[in-house]
């Protein structure tokens, strides 16, 4: 039985257009939320939980980005250095555009033969226990994939991809089926996927045939089709999906005056 995961897969492919100007100079990654870039509490919140091994896939206009933790000698804060030194960072480059079922496969022959954690740095979280921690708590039980969900208002509904679920226990639930950007009236099910997941090496069978617009929706759904199991999690805590300068400014605002 597997116990440890200690490996992530982090994409930085996504557009800035919602953010310009602020985006004019720098990466969306790179804008802070509270006193750290948004990259940052990302990879943090992977090496909380025990990561090791860290494969950026960046798009070219973004190499940027893997520039902060890369060249640690020349960082005077000792304590970064610390930190992030006994973790291996990698990047792959992805030079067109595609969905993020065809992205991560680029990082197949990275994670070898292990489960791994996939994290979207659209999305900050802030809780007593880490995201990933809760979901390696279900993984750990279950060997099985399992998705970060949370709840959202009928308004964000067709923002993001919801879960038609079968609840197992008090926030635990097995998947049947994502639906990508619904009308509110199109589901009952307001849980939606979050940009947290820990995956088996399994699901590398299913992104094979990826093409560049398949996305990790796309993935699961194929998966469940199949008859494999994806359990989500409904995570304790506050969760901040950074879409545009708006959902910026909240979640700005939250980690500043919660001293994060």
């Amino acid at each position: 039985m597997i116990t440890n995961i200690k490996k992530a897969i982090i994409p930085i492919t996504e557009t800035d257009e919602n953010f310009f100007p602020l985006t004019r100079c720098v990466a969306k990654e790179l804008l802070p939320i509270g006193d750290a870039p948004l990259i940052q509490r990302v990879v943090d919140e992977a090496i909380e939980c025990g990561v090791e091994k860290i494969v950026f896939i960046v798009s070219s206009e973004k190499k940027a980005v893997i520039n902060h933790f890369l060249g640690l000698e020349n960082v005077e804060d000792v304590t970064f250095q610390e930190k992030y030194s006994s973790v291996l960072f990698s990047a792959l480059s992805q030079k067109k555009k595609s969905e993020s079922g065809y992205t991560v496969f680029r990082a197949k022959d990275e994670t070898s033969e292990d489960a791994f954690i996939l994290s979207f740095p659209e999305v900050v979280f802030s809780g007593k226990k880490s995201s990933l921690e809760q979901l390696f708590s279900v993984y750990r039980t279950s060997q099985k994939s399992v998705a970060g969900i949370r709840k959202v208002s009928d308004e964000e509904v067709s923002m993001f991809d919801i879960v038609e679920t079968e609840k197992i226990a008090n926030s635990f639930y097995k998947i049947k089926k994502v639906i990508k950007n619904p009308k509110k009236e199109e589901t009952k099910s307001r849980l939606a996927l979050t940009g947290r997941f820990i995956f088996t090496p399994m699901v590398f069978d299913y992104l094979k045939n990826a093409g560049v617009k398949t996305s990790i929706a796309d993935v699961i759904n194929e998966m469940l089709g199949a008859g494999k199991t994806v359990y989500g999690h409904e995570c304790e805590g506050e969760w901040f999906s950074i879409k545009d300068k708006k959902s910026f400014l909240s979640a700005q605002e939250f980690f500043l005056n919660n001293h994060f």
